[in-house]
C-alpha cells in the first residue's frame, strides 16, 4: 500500500464517523515577496494560508503583495528570528536563558510592527523561531497581547497555555546541515506523519488533544522542486475527499 493509499484509507475511516479531518497550514519565515512565495499562493490556491513573518527586517514588497490577500492570515514570528542561546544549546530566540521582561516587550513589539503593517489581517498566535519558546515565556503570551503559541507537536489535552500546533514538516533539515539547502523530506515520510497525526485525533490518544487540527508546516524559501510537486498533489487529493476540509489558524484556535 503506498503512501496515499494509506491516506485515503484514514480519510474514509473519519468520513464514516460523520466528522470531517481539520488541516491547517502555516508556513514560516516570510520577510518580503519573492518568487517562492508567488509559488506558494499559487499552489494554496484559495486555501486558508497561514503566513508567519519575521517583523524586524520586513519589506514593503510583503506589505504590498499581501493586500487583498483575505485567504492568508500574518502570524508573529519571532521578533528578528535571532538565536539568544549558547553554542551547545538549541537555537532559539525565546530560550530559557532570556530575561523575561525583555522577551514579553519583544513578543509585544513584534505584534505592533505587524498590524502596523497589515492591520486586521494579523492573527495573534505566535510562531517561536525553531519552534522553541521557554515556558516560562509561553505563560507570558497573553501579557502582549497574544492569543496563544504554534510550535512543532501534539497539543496537550492539559495545556497551560492557547495553541494551534503543526505536526507533518515536510523538509529534510538534516540535509541543510549537511549541504546547506533543506530537501524534501520524501512523499513515503510525509505521508506517514499525516496519517498519524490524523489518526492520533480520531482515536484517543494519551498526551494528545483530539481537538487539534493537524498543522501542515513549509517554508517556502527552502522549497525544491519534489516539494512543490507534492504540495499540489497534497491539495488536489485533499480537495477530493469528503473526510477532511482545510481551515484557518483563526478556525483552529
Amino acid at each position: 500500500m503506498t503512501g496515499w493509499d494509506a491516506l485515503r484509507q484514514e480519510l474514509d475511516l473519519w468520513h464514516r464517523t460523520g466528522v470531517q479531518a481539520r488541516l491547517w497550514w502555516r508556513d514560516d519565515d516570510a520577510r518580503a515577496a519573492t518568487v517562492e512565495l508567488d509559488q506558494l499562493l499559487t499552489v494554496a490556491q484559495d486555501l486558508p494560508l497561514a503566513l508567519a513573518v519575521i517583523p524586524v527586517g520586513l519589506d514593503p514588497s510583503l506589505i504590498a503583495r499581501m493586500q487583498g490577500m483575505n485567504r492568508v492570515s500574518i502570524l508573529p514570528h519571532g521578533y528578528a528570528h535571532t538565536n539568544h542561546e549558547p553554542a551547545d544549546r538549541k537555537k532559539a530566540e525565546f530560550g530559557a536563558g532570556r530575561d523575561i521582561t525583555q522577551a514579553v516587550s519583544e513578543l509585544r513589539r513584534s505584534l505592533a510592527l505587524l498590524q502596523d503593517a497589515f492591520g486586521d489581517q494579523v492573527f495573534p498566535l505566535f510562531v517561536p523561531p525553531w519552534n522553541r519558546i521557554a515556558p516560562k515565556i509561553a505563560d507570558c503570551v497573553a501579557d502582549a497581547g497574544l492569543k496563544g503559541v504554534s510550535t512543532f507537536t501534539d497539543r496537550s489535552p492539559n495545556r497551560r497555555v492557547p495553541g494551534l500546533n503543526t505536526h507533518v514538516d515536510i523538509l529534510d533539515w538534516k540535509a541543510k546541515k549537511k549541504s546547506g539547502h533543506a530537501r524534501f523530506l520524501g512523499e513515503e515520510a510525509v505521508l506517514a506523519d499525516l496519517v498519524g497525526a490524523l489518526a492520533r485525533r480520531r482515536i484517543v490518544t494519551p498526551d494528545t488533544d483530539g481537538t487539534e487540527a493537524v498543522g501542515l508546516l513549509t517554508h517556502h524559501l527552502e522549497h525544491d522542486q519534489d516539494s512543490w510537486d507534492f504540495l499540489a498533489t497534497l491539495v488536489r487529493f485533499i480537495q477530493d475527499h469528503p473526510g477532511v476540509r482545510w481551515i484557518s489558524a483563526a478556525q483552529g484556535l
